[in-house]
């Protein structure tokens, strides 16, 4: 087997700095040469419509995977009412929270409860701890955001985390950028660009290995993921990144489903070739 080293690795610490170069600060200077982003983008206005009549009828804690540097914030400002609904950032990296804080305070101003939590939610009964100090801490039930994290998405164990988390009257909604064959090498290169490169070097260092090269990325057709290898000077080949991506509702459906979780709406959003999940706790 090819030794892998995660790219959690990579994000605390100067990692978090690294991220900026890579989406511009808190999205405000968008990296012309990392048009991933640029889909991301539209993945996050559409996928938010899909949930708009839920949040009207309840309040929730929403609890938001994968904070980055806080450029989906004003997104979520626009299509969620935070003087109704409570504000959980869940990252890795405390100086991404950092960054979020200080380039989002505008926005974190206005709403009426904000929490950023430090932690690895790949780490078994992490996120469990998180959504039970939610609702210790806020409302009832809990709405967790996941979007555009199809690196997180591509191991199967947080899927399985996420299912073992939510209770009756909780909801999940993923949003992942699809595959699309024609679009492969398109996609492909969007994960060659020296920014990307330059982060996951940060978790290749802390391991180690400074010696060797990044190979081409590649689309892994069986797995439906996007595959980053850095091959050293020995010729061994280091698995640094994977990103899911979807090649179907029925994929992603029967994806979700294996981990026990529970969708009741999987959409296609056209315009960004992305696709959104809602999932529902209790059923499980």
């Amino acid at each position: 087997a090819r030794e892998v080293i995660p790219i959690r690795f990579c994000y605390p610490g100067e990692g978090g700095d690294k991220w900026d170069k890579i989406v511009g600060k808190g999205g405000k200077n968008v990296n012309e040469n990392y048009p991933l982003g640029e889909r991301e983008e539209k993945i996050i206005k559409k996928a938010l419509l899909r949930i708009k009549s839920i949040l009207k009828k309840d309040s929730f804690n929403i609890i938001h995977i994968g904070v980055g540097n806080g450029r989906e914030l004003p997104y979520l400002e626009k299509e969620i009412d935070f003087s109704k609904h409570n504000y959980f950032g869940i990252d890795i990296s405390r100086r991404m929270i950092d960054n979020t804080i200080r380039y989002q305070k505008n926005v974190l101003s206005k709403w009426s409860f904000v929490s950023f939590i430090l932690s690895d939610v790949e780490t078994s009964g992490n996120l469990e701890t998180i959504c039970k100090f939610a609702k210790q801490n806020g409302h009832k039930n809990n709405f967790l955001l996941v979007i555009g994290q199809g690196v997180l998405c591509s191991n199967t164990d947080f899927h399985r985390y996420i299912s073992q988390s939510l209770e009756e009257g909780d909801y999940i909604l993923y949003a992942l950028e699809g595959d699309e064959p024609k679009k492969r090498k398109e996609i492909c290169l969007t994960y060659d660009v020296h920014e990307i490169r330059d982060l996951l070097k940060v978790g290749l260092k802390r391991a180690g290995i400074r010696e060797g090269k990044f190979l081409p990325t590649i689309f892994n057709k069986e797995l439906s993921r996007v595959e980053v290898y850095f091959q050293k000077d020995d010729g061994e080949k280091i698995l640094c990144l994977t990103s899911y991506k979807p090649s179907s509702r029925r994929a992603l459906k029967q994806n979700l489903e294996s981990s026990r979780l529970n969708p009741i709406l999987i959409d296609y959003l056209t315009g960004a070739h992305a696709y959104s999940a809602l999932c529902i706790g209790g059923k499980n």
